[in-house]
């Protein structure tokens, strides 16, 4: 919270040139540090639910409750160093938002541009493609096959990675 209070501090002057659209309407472009602690305090303020996290321990749960609790060891970040590299910065890519997805009982809700769900399926999305980039077959069909498909328009969703991850500058 403190790194990113002292970052938020400083001026962005870099954000023009890695917007992706020229201007915010209708979807807002953030960086994706900025999206990603916007998403933090959503869930916060949501008591830490989600609905994309698989929980296989649920169904465990009283047993796992009553087992031997292991106390944690105090755990500390490494300090910011002055040669430490950080990845740059660059903009969430949006191109649907939540009223683009037809209003229709058989296709579920686009989850909203700041949503931790949209970044967890965004995330799942791109992993499936950069570890099958080479095999087009095989990646389209496990693309496909990504769980959640009645929970979220995932194909809205693949349009939206594929073009993002095809408009990446190189």
């Amino acid at each position: 919270k403190q790194w990113y209070q002292r970052r938020v501090r400083g001026e962005k002057h870099y954000m023009p040139a890695i917007r992706v659209w020229s201007s915010d309407n209708p979807l807002p472009q953030i960086e994706y540090m900025d999206s990603l602690w916007l998403q933090i305090k959503n869930m916060r303020n949501n008591n830490w639910e989600d609905n994309w996290i698989i929980r296989p321990y649920v169904g465990f749960e009283s047993k796992l409750e009553s087992s031997l609790q292991h106390p944690l060891p105090h755990f500390e970040l490494p300090p910011d160093l002055e040669h430490t590299q950080f990845p740059l910065p660059y903009v969430v890519f949006r191109i649907f938002d939540t009223p683009d997805v037809p209003n229709r009982p058989e296709v579920p809700k686009l989850p909203r541009f700041n949503s931790i769900d949209r970044f967890l399926v965004e995330d799942a999305i791109m992993n499936v493609i950069n570890s099958k980039n080479l095999t087009k077959k095989e990646c389209a069909e496990s693309l496909l096959r990504i769980s959640g498909r009645s929970s979220m328009p995932l194909n809205y969703m693949l349009v939206e990675g594929l073009f993002g991850g095809l408009l990446e500058l190189p």
